[in-house]
């Protein structure tokens, strides 16, 4: 049996993993993402500590945790955590969902120009990286900066609570604007350029390699024995590709979560030159991919939901009653701005084309489309980047409704499948712990229908009002 531990953006999850790759037990626990100002977005550490240690003790007991061989981890992208010498943070962790560097971006893309960022970053330089909020970090908490000795990532923070061991791997070091992941190795000439320090970046170890082994302090907070191994671990995406099966080129997953992220594995390293996608390294060796990150997703729909006062079931119920295209409502979902394709943190959400005869419910319609039509735009982006695919596998607890699906299937013209795993990046991660890899496997749902014709021009209208307010801005 082995543990699975995904640190996503709100909440944990921990899986125990047997060894024909059944879940035998799960658990999960929430936290709070913080926005104690416009535009920026932070976690404290110690609520992921404490979050995961009462998952864990939960998983461990149902299981027995004498059957626990070892742990591996997944973990939410580019959130920069920031260290003392003796591993305590030194501020609130800089979330993905952040926007605050928006300056420190433009000061990075003139030190680091468009070819670079191709051809040794492989990324585009936007806001919620790791390495703009660590330039953030230096320019206006140069105290805290000058604390500061390590950086770490999310699960990367978890892990060395756990053993004392400060690493990551590629696949996470690959989503920094830090990292050549050509290479697959620091990108120190671009570290110094942007007057950073090299020694502040972990060392890089294999994600399904031993990172270390549990102590003991941390073995009686998790319910666990101490000197289990513990595993370096992976990128959220990575993860769930791993716990999917899905390693090589020809599909394509994508997950619908508090964020939007399309994931299309390659064989070889190739950046899109309009970078609208990003280049990343996969969990295991010889692998990358291209991912489109949609940063509106379930938290766009979330924060509808709440604002009405809706249940999840109530506000895709209230959503199915209307017709496709939401008799001329748009939604934009850019709450946090937005990356695929767009890389625009300064765009913004709204409803568009409302009338008094338009009621709620037209709103979630809307509001669910607006989504949809986001994450279809990565799977586009992706797809002219990398090539084709022969599969489109959705997962991820946006995905369950059908109507997404449907949605998803009309505006892209292809047949969508339900990815056959729960829990892909918690299993994802006790694959790379030890348990066995899954075949890519998908069930049959929905294929573009009667209502494509509808989406599709609803999609073009959403694009038509992003533009007009894009035009409007500028």
């Amino acid at each position: 049996m082995v543990l699975g531990i995904d640190l996503g953006t709100s909440s944990v999850k921990v899986v125990a993993v047997d060894a024909n790759g059944r879940i035998a037990a799960r658990a999960s626990r929430a936290y709070a993402l913080d926005t104690p100002r416009p535009g920026w977005a932070e976690q404290d550490p110690e609520s992921w500590w404490t979050a995961t240690a009462d998952a864990v003790r939960e998983v461990a007991k149902a299981v027995g945790s004498g059957e626990v061989r070892a742990v591996g981890f997944s973990g939410q992208m580019h959130t920069l955590v920031l260290l003392d010498d003796a591993g305590r943070p030194t501020r609130p962790a800089i979330s993905w969902a952040d926007a605050r560097s928006e300056a420190e971006v433009r000061r990075f893309a003139e030190r680091v120009d468009r070819r670079t960022q191709v051809e040794v970053l492989g990324n585009p330089v936007v806001t919620g990286f790791t390495g703009p909020s660590l330039r953030w970090v230096q320019a206006h908490e140069p105290d805290v900066y000058a604390a500061s000795t390590r950086v770490a990532l999310a699960k990367d923070y978890l892990r060395l609570r756990m053993t004392g061991v400060w690493a990551t791997d590629v696949s996470d070091a690959s989503a920094t604007l830090l990292f050549d992941p050509y290479r697959r190795a620091w990108a120190t000439g671009v570290v110094e350029v942007l007057g950073l320090d090299t020694s502040m970046l972990p060392p890089l170890i294999g994600s399904g390699e031993v990172a270390g082994t549990l102590h003991a302090e941390a073995a009686e907070a998790l319910g666990l024995p101490a000197g289990l191994p513990v595993v370096t671990g992976a990128s959220d995406q990575a993860a769930a590709a791993c716990g999917c099966g899905l390693v090589d080129p020809g599909a394509m997953l994508v997950t619908i979560g508090s964020g939007g992220q399309v994931f299309m594995p390659l064989a070889t390293p190739v950046a899109d030159p309009r970078l609208r996608v990003h280049l990343f390294c996969h969990a295991v060796p010889e692998r990358w991919h291209l991912l489109g990150a949609v940063q509106n997703a379930g938290l766009a729909l979330d924060w509808v939901r709440r604002a009405f006062g809706w249940g999840w079931e109530e506000l895709y119920a209230r959503a199915a009653e209307v017709p496709a295209g939401a008799e001329g409502v748009t939604f934009l979902p850019y709450l946090t701005g937005e990356r695929t394709p767009h890389m625009d943190p300064r765009a913004r959400a709204s409803w568009a084309g409302l009338a008094l005869s338009h009621t709620p419910d037209h709103l979630a319609r809307a509001a669910v489309e607006g989504v949809v039509f986001a994450v279809a735009e990565a799977v586009a982006a992706c797809a002219e980047a990398g090539g084709s695919v022969e599969a489109l596998a959705v997962t991820g607890g946006g995905a369950e409704p059908a109507l997404t699906r449907q949605i998803l299937a009309d505006v892209t013209g292809r047949a969508v499948r339900r990815a056959d795993v729960q829990e892909a990046s918690a299993k994802g991660a006790a694959v790379l712990a030890g348990a066995p890899m899954p075949r890519f496997a998908s069930r049959e749902a929905e294929a573009p229908g009667p209502t494509a014709e509808a989406h599709r021009e609803a999609l073009v209208r959403a694009r038509g009002v992003y533009a007009g307010w894009r035009a409007n801005f500028d």
